[in-house]
């Protein structure tokens, strides 16, 4: 399993807060790329990571976010584009997530353990209508985007 598409319907007060429950990510370095709301755009956030791990992980998340492109590292890594899957496997990134209209959660992972534990976090939440589709083989040009027009393929095609 290289990967996990997440969906659900209504909406949850906190995704991050379920997603990561019992997984220790004081150490992880947590970068927003791309973040947009209805109470924050990109522009608006606070992206600290003192910020993003003590109020986007940890409380009831005032701004949900509709879509969004978050990347994770094991330390403090350079700043780097990453348009595709193949630009993903070949970085100093874990893990990235995309968030589509709130409810559709796209995650690449290169630590199994950790996608199983998401995995299983999401299944084990109070979420309504869930549903996941495990990935593997990921197209290398398969767009990480939280827009992606109908042309450009995405990690489930």
């Amino acid at each position: 399993m290289d990967g996990i598409v997440m969906k659900f319907d209504s909406w949850a007060t906190n995704i991050f807060k379920i997603l990561f429950n019992d997984i220790d990510y004081s150490n992880w370095n947590i970068e927003i790329i791309y973040w947009e709301s209805y109470t924050n755009n990109d522009s608006d956030l606070d992206k600290s990571d003192h910020f993003i791990k003590n109020h986007v992980f940890r409380i009831k998340n005032e701004n949900i976010p509709e879509f969004a492109k978050i990347l994770f590292s094991y330390k403090k890594v350079k700043r780097s584009t990453i348009e595709t899957y193949e630009d993903f496997i070949e970085s100093n990134w874990f893990m990235s997530m995309i968030i589509i209209d709130h409810r559709n959660i796209e995650i690449c992972c290169k630590d199994k353990d950790l996608l199983k534990q998401i995995k299983k976090n999401f299944i084990l939440s109070t979420l309504k209508n869930k549903r996941v589709t495990e990935l593997s083989n990921i197209p290398l040009d398969a767009k990480l985007k939280a827009w992606r027009s109908i042309k450009e393929k995405s990690i489930y095609d």
